[in-house]
């Protein structure tokens, strides 16, 4: 997706153009001139007639090739498929359209290009995301979760879309690899044990109890309460109890307490012991 950046604010203000003007009009030509052939590549159609591209619309080309940035339209392909991608939009935008050849080049890195990928591969991201969670419908991740996650790694945690990427794909083996049932711990800060409440033990917890004990004094999200004795709760759940969602964000906004989420509070899940620590 295109950012209206202060940059390229400065280059709408001199070829005459706004950025929700540039983004409707990309819209309509990528939708009237450009389609999938029947090999599964975009063809660029103007003349009455229409070319195959190098852009294959396929799960492969997009995590191998364009690497889940549009920027890379013009950098799949080699200079052969570069070269012919670009001519034939040139030609489009000047002999069909009728645009000076400054203002489509202009156009077509800044508008085109980011258009043509939403249109053909942005739909496909969650499919590949969700092809390493083995189909199972309830970890399955939305387009919607996929924006979410994706967000707090670009904007909460400053990483780029690429190794936003990997990264979710890295915490997504990470979910799969825990087993069906899981030994979780917690720990609560209170005055006394008594104020545990056992039916309720709380949603956020570790799978790693020498973690959990040694960063205890950090006090992150895993731990609840705040009073002056640390206890280390240890109960054992299954892991469809596990919110796959808020568990993945917690990972992501917070890497260091390999947190795990339980869902309502952790009711229903079997207390084993509690210890003072």
């Amino acid at each position: 997706m295109l950012n209206n950046s202060p940059t390229l604010q400065n280059l709408l203000k001199r070829h005459g153009i706004s950025f929700d003007v540039g983004k409707r009009l990309a819209k309509k030509i990528v939708s009237k001139y450009t389609s999938i052939d029947d090999y599964g590549y975009i063809e660029v159609c103007y003349g009455g007639n229409c070319y195959e591209t190098h852009l294959k619309v396929d799960e492969d080309f997009l995590r191998d090739e364009l690497n889940y940035n549009w920027k890379r339209i013009f950098i799949s392909g080699g200079d052969e498929g570069r070269e012919e991608l670009f001519n034939h939009l040139i030609f489009l935008m000047g002999d069909d359209l009728d645009f000076s050849y400054d203002f489509s080049v202009f156009f077509i890195i800044n508008f085109l290009c980011p258009e043509i990928y939403d249109v053909y591969y942005k739909p496909m991201e969650s499919d590949n995301i969700n092809e390493s969670m083995g189909r199972n419908k309830k970890y399955e991740i939305t387009k919607e979760d996929l924006r979410k996650l994706l967000y707090h790694y670009t904007v909460d945690m400053g990483y780029d879309k690429e190794s936003a990427i990997e990264d979710l794909k890295d915490l997504i083996r990470w979910f799969n690899s825990l087993p069906n049932k899981i030994k979780l711990y917690r720990l609560l800060y209170l005055n006394d044990r008594n104020e545990i409440n056992y039916d309720e033990l709380g949603t956020h917890y570790s799978n790693n109890k020498r973690d959990l004990i040694d960063n205890h004094y950090n006090r992150g999200s895993i731990y609840g309460d705040m009073g002056e004795e640390a206890f280390l709760i240890t109960v054992e759940s299954p892991k469809n109890k596990i919110d796959f969602i808020e568990t993945l964000t917690n990972n992501i906004l917070f890497p260091n307490e390999k947190e795990i989420t339980l869902e309502d509070k952790g009711r229903g899940v079997e207390f084993i012991k509690v210890e003072k620590l």
